[in-house]
């Protein structure tokens, strides 16, 4: 239950900022597809014991108070400063590999500090300095606790199972990125092709907001690099590129993007179509994972994921009694 409350109140979230930026339809469709076109569902119900659905809520709570209260001109009141630091704090405490996420509101406010100060507005660039020291010293704060559960269980103050259960734990200068995108062996946009759909709406955004749109890429990218630069880059049991749900928020944005286009040119047949398609798909493909057709820990083969797959629902169907 917790599980899909969290991963509910972040869709809630993404989807209110995303209505800022796109149409109501462009924005329902976006969501509806992301999460059940992708491996969101699978982790938001069938495996809720896993950090998942908080790391996209966490996110989307931190990318949220950003994209709303953060990105006018004028500095926002200090309590959002406190707000931000607090969701930022959030988001460490649940996965260490969302910490790339804060860099797009602290990297925001120090950019505007740095603006305002050459432009002589010293009253703003004060404020906008004090708010940001104000987020950093909270989210250290909240980060405390996290560091007092190292030290009483492990005796140190820092410690993390995805350093210490390999040697070396990352091969920062071999990243593995084709396989992490494209690999039968749990690839992002191989096993759900709708992630490369919203990254192409990332593009069409550019259109729109350059700035917004390449902020979103370059930390896609960030994340790409640090899961492929990972020593277990297929991630595991994964269904998918689970290391990906955090991006969740970014998902929707980009998709609705795409989906304003195709909408604006009169697509809604083609759209409903193919996401119907994306949609069965991934179901089709979520039982085959569940149910053991397919292996959790080695590379799927072309057959499996191809005809094997198709005849998935014939096979289910022989096995009733």
């Amino acid at each position: 239950v917790g599980s899909i409350i969290y991963g509910a109140l972040g869709f809630l979230m993404t989807t209110i900022c995303c209505r800022k930026l796109f149409s109501q339809a462009s924005t329902i469709f976006a969501t509806i597809f992301i999460w059940m076109a992708s491996n969101v569902v699978y982790y938001m119900v069938f495996e809720p014991s896993m950090a998942h659905m908080v790391s996209l809520f966490s996110v989307s709570l931190l990318m949220t108070i950003w994209f709303l209260y953060f990105r006018q001109l004028n500095p926002p009141t200090m309590r959002w400063g406190v707000l931000i630091g607090l969701a930022g704090g959030i988001v460490v405490l649940v996965r260490l590999q969302d910490a790339p996420f804060l860099l797009l509101p602290y990297g925001h406010i120090l950019v505007r500090w740095i603006i305002d100060l050459r432009n002589r507005q010293q009253a703003h660039a004060r404020q906008w300095f004090g708010i940001g020291a104000t987020a950093m010293l909270v989210t250290a704060i909240a980060f405390v606790p996290q560091l007092l559960a190292w030290q009483i269980l492990y005796g140190t103050w820092s410690v993390s199972p995805y350093l210490n259960e390999h040697d070396p734990a990352f091969y920062w200068l071999q990243p593995q990125i084709v396989g992490v995108l494209f690999s039968t062996f749990h690839g992002l946009f191989l096993w759900h092709p709708i992630f490369l759909l919203a990254c192409v709406g990332l593009f069409l955004l550019m259109k729109r907001d350059r700035l917004l749109a390449m902020s979103f890429l370059i930390l896609l990218g960030l994340e790409v690099y640090i899961v492929a630069a990972w020593w277990s880059w297929w991630q595991g049991d994964s269904f998918g590129g689970r290391m990906f749900l955090n991006a969740t928020w970014i998902w929707v944005i980009g998709l609705a993007a795409l989906l304003e286009q195709l909408f604006n040119r009169r697509l809604l047949a083609i759209v409903l179509i193919a996401g119907g398609l994306l949609i069965a798909w991934n179901g089709l493909s979520l039982a085959q994972y569940r149910l053991g057709f397919v292996p959790m820990s080695q590379p799927l083969t072309w057959e499996q994921m191809t005809v094997d797959r198709l005849r998935l629902p014939w096979l289910l169907l022989k096995r009733l009694p």
